[in-house]
């Protein structure tokens, strides 16, 4: 990601303060109050299907293992985020999820740094799919997009 935009000096400059500023809080984080295990790793709707009883189903566990439980919300905020979707589905989705998982208020507070975290994760594996195997439709024209959701969320984890 810092090769694409090396002709950039803000985003550079901004990118490596943020990596490592996201890097010090993951590692800060308290293990007791922020537990880890196993997580599906690519939360969101369209892993998602009702059954005819009514039920729901998850699948595509192809992105799953151990990370801070509550790591799988930012999967579905990215996802949201990426389509435009409002707010409020996001809001929706943490209230049924508190309902079967509570969230200690640890885990409330690390969301803007776990949905950053996701932001940063999606654009740096597209950049190297690009840096590796070329063009990547819809995201070597369009990092700007990418760019600016990382910056948004940094604001929101206070990392500007």
């Amino acid at each position: 990601l810092l090769d694409m935009v090396r002709d950039r000096p803000s985003d550079h400059a901004f990118l490596e303060r943020a990596g490592a500023t996201v890097l010090d809080r993951m590692l800060a984080l308290d293990p007791k109050a922020v537990p880890s295990g196993a997580c599906h790793g690519d939360m969101q709707c369209a892993n998602v299907m009702q059954l005819a009883s009514g039920g729901l189903a998850v699948f595509d566990f192809s992105d799953c293992g151990t990370d801070p439980l509550a790591k799988d919300i930012a999967a579905f905020y990215w996802r949201n985020d990426f389509e435009g979707r409002p707010e409020s589905v996001n809001r929706a989705f943490v209230v049924g999820y508190d309902s079967a998982r509570p969230l200690s208020p640890e885990e409330k507070a690390a969301q803007p740094l776990f949905r950053l975290l996701r932001h940063f994760l999606i654009t740096s594996t597209m950049a190297l799919y690009v840096n590796r195997i070329g063009p990547v439709p819809g995201f070597d024209k369009n990092i700007d997009f990418y760019i600016d959701m990382i910056r948004r969320y940094g604001e929101g984890a206070g990392i500007t």
